[in-house]
């Protein structure tokens, strides 16, 4: 789960949006299967969610 969200953060840092959205999708599935197994809370994974698809858009504006 961490690394699929470290995945995301380096992809955004690299300004690589394909490899971002990629990465974003495999991130998703990570952390709401975290959150259904009760490994974090169910708003946790959300807010990071968010936050990786705020990020996303911001590099895709600036492209």
């Amino acid at each position: 789960m961490r690394s699929s969200v470290k995945r995301v953060r380096e992809a955004v840092e690299a300004n690589d949006l394909d490899t971002a959205k990629d990465a974003y999708k495999m991130a998703c599935r990570k952390l709401d299967q975290a959150a259904a197994k009760n490994v974090i809370h169910k708003n946790v994974a959300s807010r990071t969610k968010s936050r990786l698809n705020a990020a996303i858009k911001k590099i895709a504006q600036a492209a």
